[in-house]
């Protein structure tokens, strides 16, 4: 069977491997850093998972985001919203739709609004207000 394709992307489920590795958060324990970038074409729960402790200290973290990243990661979006609220961000700005606000207030009904235009793709953006480097 051929594996899905969303015109940008070949989404395949090659064969599992075990090899040993270790998380970001204990590749960086101890640190902080104040911009994180998360562009992994829907292993963002992974991502997260490995990396909670250096999300929760960062400042600014910008997620990319297409309605396919729930369903690679054979998520519901209540469940993929769910993840992103628990990392405890005072603010999300989603740019192409001009909306922002609290987390827990406004991804839910934004995810859900992207999701009806069926057609998507664009930035998480997630700030922290006592480690604001400007305006947001």
């Amino acid at each position: 069977m051929p594996a899905p394709d969303d015109g940008n992307f070949v989404y395949d489920r090659p064969d599992s491997i075990m090899m040993l590795g270790r998380s970001i958060d204990l590749l960086f324990r101890g640190k902080k850093f104040d911009f994180i970038l998360v562009d992994v074409e829907g292993g963002q729960f992974d991502a997260f998972s490995g990396a909670a402790n250096l999300l929760r200290s960062c400042s600014i973290l910008v997620v990319d985001f297409t309605l396919n990243h729930p369903r690679v990661a054979d998520m519901s979006l209540d469940d993929y919203t769910r993840i992103q609220i628990e990392m405890d961000f005072d603010q999300v700005k989603v740019p192409r739709l001009g909306s922002r606000g609290i987390p827990t207030n406004c991804l839910v009904e934004t995810q859900n609004q992207i999701f009806l235009t069926g057609d998507y793709k664009d930035r998480l953006i997630f700030t922290r207000r006592e480690h604001s480097l400007g305006k947001f």
